[in-house]
């Protein structure tokens, strides 16, 4: 995984905003989970912008959860996903998919920004959804977020390396408008200095 040099800038509201573009390998696994920062209530949020190629059967993430609190997930993407919460033991706590008992349930409170996060690190699952061709390209975007305000935004920009980057890039960001409407209609915290959509003016 290359990383681009991560750059910081100030919002005109007040907020930082750290971008950085990474590439994930093909087949990704829990262990090698692309790290999208840290969350620390009403402090950061924690967003990336990724593509699933057309060799990709999963993508992780990983974020890190330096304090405690109610913890809302928000997704958008341009064909159906589910995303499963994982512990640093790889214990499933929050799953999209219904019906999968009380990850399904934590899930659905992860939505409204009501479950109770504990400290430590949580990783991402991502596959394609029943139905999506396993060939299929799937850009997505996700956001995670502690608290109700923060001040810095952390923005990962992640691409598949078997499609080329550039081409993939594009591919993302094409699909970015459409994923900014659906993340802020999801209600995520515009409370903060900086606003729900500043993830997608940092990229676009």
């Amino acid at each position: 995984m290359a990383d681009s040099t991560i750059t910081a800038a100030l919002t005109d509201a007040g907020a930082r905003a750290w971008e950085r573009t990474v590439s994930h390998k093909t087949q990704s696994t829990f262990m090698d989970a692309t790290d999208i920062g840290w969350l620390k209530k009403d402090n950061s949020r924690a967003n990336v912008l990724s593509r699933m190629g057309e060799n990709d059967r999963t993508l992780f993430f990983a974020v890190n959860a330096v304090t405690p609190g109610p913890l809302r997930v928000a997704h958008s993407e341009d064909a159906d996903i589910r995303i499963q919460i994982m512990d640093h033991f790889g214990r499933t706590i929050g799953d999209s998919k219904a019906g999968m008992g009380v990850a399904s349930d934590n899930y659905a409170l992860m939505e409204k920004g009501e479950f109770e996060a504990a400290t430590g690190k949580y990783i991402i699952k991502v596959t394609r959804g029943e139905g999506v061709p396993p060939k299929q390209g799937v850009n997505l975007a996700i956001q995670l977020e502690i608290g109700t305000t923060y001040t810095d935004d952390y923005v990962t920009q992640d691409v598949p390396t078997d499609t080329g980057k550039i081409a993939a890039q594009q591919a993302l960001q094409s699909a970015v408008p459409n994923m900014a409407s659906s993340i802020l209609a999801q209600g995520l915290s515009d409370t903060g200095p900086g606003s729900a959509g500043r993830l997608f003016s940092l990229i676009v």
